[in-house]
């Protein structure tokens, strides 16, 4: 996970995360669910960092979601890449946080703001984001670009998912298609 966020190569490869998973995605058969989850004329809107990107004069910041975005388009994944969500204001980071003081989906929502009129009118929109820990970056994300504009259909994608304190993972390359929602109490993910 920690070499994905850095961006860092891929162990024994001379391609970073972001390249190699596109290439994947492409290269090789996927299951039905995930190729329809990604194909089409769909807008990639790169998730926002946990803090604000600095300004130029400073350097550039790594955005890893935009990296990943730019990869999809280049392997020919996406129409355009339209970073209209930015975040107004630093919150924890998911990784990093103790369980129970994870930032949840109404932090997100309320340190995040959306650059009007960034969206191509009917738009379909990939919300895209390097790891999904609980899926309260995704949520809080998706809940304020519903909220400037409503008829915006989305989905979310992520080149990785944390599986807590599994000790079985079957494959680290194996794709999944789930869901993630806010039941009142927290934020749940399937798978």
């Amino acid at each position: 996970m920690l070499n994905v966020k850095r961006d860092y190569p891929v162990a024994g490869k001379s391609v970073r995360w972001p390249e190699y998973t596109a290439r994947r995605l492409i290269r090789e058969p996927v299951s039905s669910p995930l190729r329809a989850f990604l194909s089409g004329a769909i807008c990639l809107v790169p998730l926002p960092r946990s803090s604000p990107i600095l300004p130029k004069k400073w350097g550039p910041s790594l955005w890893p979601a935009l990296r990943i975005c730019e990869a999809l388009i280049e392997s020919g994944i996406g129409r355009e890449i339209v970073p209209c969500l930015r975040r107004i204001e630093s919150t924890r980071k998911s990784a990093t946080a103790a369980q129970g003081e994870r930032p949840g989906p109404h932090e997100h929502y309320a340190t995040i703001d959306v650059q009007l009129g960034a969206l191509p009118e009917g738009a379909a929109v990939l919300l895209v984001d390097d790891v999904i820990t609980r899926g309260a970056t995704m949520l809080g994300s998706a809940w304020r670009l519903q909220a400037a504009f409503p008829t915006v259909a989305m989905k979310g994608f992520a080149i990785a998912l944390t599986r807590g304190a599994a000790e079985d993972i079957p494959d680290v390359i194996e794709p999944h298609v789930g869901r993630i929602w806010d039941d009142g109490q927290s934020v749940r993910r399937e798978p």
